[in-house]
């Protein structure tokens, strides 16, 4: 029994199908995993908000993710306020002040801290991506 040219082109044109179904199917995958995945902080534009922590005394923060440029933007309306940062580098105490006060600090790096807090009254920190 010989096999028509519609089905040998049917035959040959399976596979492909197959192919860019499962082409398709990673592409998604992949479009979901960086729109919410853990690449997300390292996705977004320089400047843009990565964390935001508030309190009112001591916490360490979750881990979060930058780039090289990164900055923290503080402001505490106690008598004290400190701050130290640890992850992928510890930088120790990078604010230790016994006023109210706000301000910025740009450490040098890149990759996963966390931020421990040291305060006696309410304070934030706004983390924002660097280059």
């Amino acid at each position: 029994m010989a096999a028509t040219s519609e089905t040998r082109a049917r035959i040959a044109n399976g596979p492909r199908k197959w192919i860019a179904v499962a082409i398709a199917v990673l592409v998604l995958l992949g479009v979901v995993a960086v729109a919410f995945g853990p690449a997300r902080s390292l996705l977004s534009p320089p400047g843009s908000s990565v964390a935001e922590f508030a309190g009112n005394g001591n916490l360490r923060t979750a881990s979060f993710e930058v780039r090289e440029g990164w900055a923290i933007h503080w402001e505490s309306s106690g008598r004290h306020f400190a701050f130290s940062i640890g992850g992928d580098r510890d930088f120790g105490t990078v604010i230790d002040v016994n006023e109210p006060g706000s301000g910025v600090t740009s450490p040098v790096g890149h990759g996963r801290f966390y931020i421990d807090v040291q305060a006696d009254a309410p304070w934030t920190l706004r983390v924002t991506q660097g280059d």
